[in-house]
């Protein structure tokens, strides 16, 4: 790898270890940052989940703690849904291969930039009128953690959003304890995935040795500023990459 190159992975690193605890997003800068450093989109997909592997544990610990501590023995049923989920996207993703994954990325990527967009007002539409019948562990909650966390252990990109939209229908409607919810079980989901991908996926071990640098540095700076960020701004300039990323991969 080239300095250049290196620069350009730590770099991202960090981008997405402060997005991951802010606002989500992180894949929407790591993939890309993979790809222009020339991983197949398979490799780029399993070593971006290497390379995070450690960033949402870091942004709980440094974070989220009081909130946590808050929802207690709560959060397990989310949890094992989260983990279930992660072990069963990783597992499809195996399966299916480079070809299918390649083929489908272009996709997966415009609907997740589609679906991160469609955030908020997503959120609003699904907590009209719902939070007085919905309970964080009902079948419904836990049914949607699994559909989204298996998402997540596939691909993964805007996934957070998705999390908060269910987890504010479910209960919580304080947003940082959402956001830790959200963490808690989509860091759950990576891991498992990350452990398979370990295991048995094409990881490129330098850059995810790298590009980890970055977001351990930037998940620290991130867990500090996360309720103070100006989170449209972050989701705006998201947005803005993941469509041209988007097609870019249509185009290529």
């Amino acid at each position: 790898m080239s300095s250049l190159q290196i620069l350009l992975l730590v770099s991202a690193g960090f981008a997405g270890g402060v997005l991951t605890t802010v606002a989500g997003g992180a894949s929407f800068v790591i993939f890309p940052a993979l790809i222009f450093v020339g991983l197949t989109p398979l490799a780029a997909n399993t070593t971006n989940f290497v390379a995070l592997l450690f960033a949402q544990p870091l942004a709980l610990a440094t974070s989220y703690r009081d909130e946590l501590r808050s929802i207690g023995r709560g959060i397990l049923p989310g949890l094992l849904a989260g983990a279930a989920g992660g072990a069963t996207g990783a597992v499809l993703l195996l399966l299916t291969g480079e070809g299918a994954f390649s083929r489908a990325v272009p996709y997966l990527m415009a609907a997740a930039t589609l679906m991160f967009a469609a955030g908020p007002p997503l959120r609003a539409a699904m907590t009209h009128g719902a939070r007085a019948r919905a309970t964080p562990n009902s079948f419904a909650c836990l049914s949607l953690i699994f559909l989204l966390s298996i998402y997540c252990g596939y691909f993964g990109a805007g996934v957070g959003m998705m999390y908060l939209a269910v987890l504010s229908v479910f209960g919580y409607q304080d947003v940082h304890q959402a956001n830790a919810v959200k963490n808690a079980v989509g860091g759950v989901a990576a891991l498992i995935a990350t452990a398979i991908y370990g295991l048995a996926g094409p990881v490129a071990w330098p850059q995810a040795l790298i590009l980890m640098v970055g977001t351990l540095a930037g998940a620290y700076a991130g867990g500090r500023i996360a309720k103070r960020a100006p989170q449209d701004l972050l989701r705006g300039a998201l947005i803005v990459v993941g469509t041209i990323f988007a097609v870019y991969l249509f185009l290529r």
